[in-house]
């Protein structure tokens, strides 16, 4: 299921731009791999992205990989449910970052948003599918390999 979940971090869309204007409808979407643009009445177009795209795609991508690496412990008893969907949230700052740079009267004119399926995949996962008890056997496995310096070795 990692490796799903991991595809679908590195194939599904991370930014999407609607804007509604008097000439019509356009819906952007970008993935690091390849974007589409498609306008109502009109065209659409999908596009393989160039190695400078995809290189400057990475950053959107790169934490939402931690997702995967975070599941795949989460299923071995090593990471808590709260900390598995505290880094599926952070893998979702680049794009609000982006999105808080733009311009006012760009972000004003148009619906800007990131796109978390794989979030929504590691949810439903989760949920379908909960490991017994993780929370527990996480705060022993923290324990066993916590530093104590209230022990006295003398």
């Amino acid at each position: 299921m990692s490796i799903t979940l991991a595809i679908i971090s590195l194939l599904s869309p991370f930014f999407t731009v609607i804007y509604v204007g008097p000439s019509g409808t356009s819906i952007s979407m970008h993935t690091l791999f390849w974007s589409m643009q498609a306008n109502f009445p009109g065209i659409q177009l999908i596009q393989i992205n160039e190695f400078w795209t995809i290189f400057g795609n990475f950053p959107f991508v790169a934490f939402r990989l931690g997702v995967a690496i975070q599941f795949i412990r989460y299923y071995e008893m090593k990471v808590s449910r709260f900390r598995l969907a505290i880094t599926g949230l952070a893998g979702e700052i680049p794009p609000f970052l982006m999105i808080i740079g733009m311009p006012p009267t760009v972000y004003l004119s148009q619906i800007v948003c990131p796109l978390p399926f794989h979030l929504l995949l590691c949810a439903i996962i989760v949920l379908l599918k909960p490991v017994k008890n993780n929370d527990d056997v996480f705060h022993e496995y923290e324990s066993l390999y916590s530093y104590d310096d209230t022990s006295d070795t003398s």
